[in-house]
């Protein structure tokens, strides 16, 4: 997908303790296991200076194994601003720690569940995040305890006391197959009610849907849905 995607040249890395079956035109970046709790905090080692070693200087984009490119992705690219840029899951509402959620069927929710950062597609140039891993690694059994859910919420909520600035890509690059919601157009619209704070959004058409060119398949069923968008991976 890359290949049909991407025309400037590119060099393709996978960071994977598997590396069995992988195509030569792959290289391999040799998975570390640093005995977390929470396997998904391992992905902050993309920003670290030992990751650093298997790839050439420049810019660099990440791609979560679970999504789907259907075009062109130049301009998303391209749009590299050196410092970290992530998708903003605008399908999520953030709420302050502690505050009422209508959405979690009434329970009290803490922070690290509600955030609008969702790393399945990052660009960034090193060593500007370098910063992330080892505001990490300096105390790793606190930060997985304090942020369970993985390195977006730490990210979300540590990025500043780390030292550094997270950016948002623009709108209507991203679409969450499970959810059906574009992960940046959708502004909430906020109703007040006197039990809780409900919000709604504006619907994203099926035209504007199919020009969006990342689908993530984020959420269950992902090798199920997969089947649905094998045109896209197919030779």
């Amino acid at each position: 997908m890359c290949k049909k995607n991407i025309t400037t040249p590119f060099k393709f890395f996978c960071y994977t303790d598997d590396p069995v079956d992988i195509i030569e035109d792959v290289n391999i970046v040799p998975y570390v296991d640093f005995d977390l709790d929470v396997v998904v905090h391992n992905k902050l080692f993309l920003f670290s200076k030992e990751f650093d070693q298997y790839l050439d200087q420049g810019p660099r984009i990440y791609f979560d194994l679970d999504l789907i490119i259907k075009h062109n992705i130049d301009h998303i690219v391209s749009m590299n601003k050196g410092e970290l840029t992530v998708i903003r899951a605008s399908w999520r509402k953030e709420h302050p720690e502690g505050k009422y959620c209508p959405e979690c069927y009434g329970k009290i929710v803490g922070y690290t569940h509600h955030h609008m950062f969702n790393s399945s597609c990052m660009t960034w140039e090193s060593p500007y995040t370098r910063c992330l891993w080892e505001h990490y690694i300096k105390n790793p059994d606190y930060y997985t305890l304090a942020f369970p859910l993985g390195m977006d919420s730490f990210m979300r909520y540590e990025h500043e006391n780390a030292g550094t600035n997270i950016h948002f890509f623009p709108e209507r690059l991203f679409w969450s197959h499970n959810y059906g919601v574009d992960y940046h157009e959708r502004e909430a619209i906020w109703v007040k009610n006197p039990k809780a704070d409900f919000y709604h959004y504006e619907k994203v058409n099926e035209k504007e849907v199919g020009k969006i060119p990342i689908v993530l398949l984020n959420g269950e069923n992902t090798m199920e849905n997969y089947q649905q968008y094998k045109k896209y991976y197919e030779d």
